[in-house]
């Protein structure tokens, strides 16, 4: 039960938690910086045929006291196809009132390896879509080289806690469910630091 429910979960190599969990070591300043090798995915599943997936590569840490605020513009996510673009941003997640979908994180729920190897653990998260927050658990792997991390983590989004519509078009209904992935290269422990 436990592994289907790892296995349900959405893998999130969120980078931006590299950047919590070094920010997590420095001092905390305000202020919004956007991640550089960032790669955002999502993937919906739908009644009959291939899965819907849509990328992105905007991806922001905002440091708020104890919090960091991961952000991700929901127009710069795109599946590839225009007219589906425009009524998943348009009639579904209105991403002209709600146009970012934040996740934050306490910078205590990280933990970071001292010394090169792997560490796996959850860490409770609010996801603010679409005007409401919800409260979920980002299951994530810290991997430390040198000086270096590389993150990764898993989430769901069920729409219907956010009150999105379910979305359907022509025949095909999206599953309520949507799995979500964040990406975010090794970078330097300093350069992390220096920026938060």
């Amino acid at each position: 039960m436990a592994k289907q429910g790892a296995r349900d979960r959405v893998k999130v190599g969120i980078g931006v938690l590299l950047m919590a969990a070094l920010a997590w070591q420095g001092p905390a300043r305000a202020g919004e910086r956007s991640l550089t090798n960032a790669h955002v995915k999502f993937t919906a599943a739908v009644s009959n045929g291939p899965k819907i997936v849509g990328t992105g590569t905007d991806l922001r840490l905002e440091s708020r006291g104890s919090l960091l605020v991961f952000k991700v513009p929901l127009k710069t996510v795109t599946t590839r196809k225009e007219a589906r673009d425009r009524q998943m941003r348009d009639r579904y997640l209105e991403a002209d009132t709600h146009p970012m979908v934040e996740l934050q994180m306490a910078r205590g729920a990280l933990t970071i390896p001292k010394r090169d190897g792997l560490f796996e653990g959850d860490a409770k998260a609010s996801l603010k879509l679409h005007g409401k927050s919800r409260e979920t658990v980002v299951h994530y792997s810290v991997e430390r080289q040198g000086e270096s991390l590389r993150v990764s983590g898993a989430f769901r989004v069920d729409l219907r806690a956010h009150g999105i519509d379910i979305p359907t078009y022509r025949g095909i209904t999206v599953r309520p469910e949507v799995e979500v992935e964040v990406a975010f290269g090794g970078i330097d422990r300093a350069v992390i630091a220096d920026a938060m």
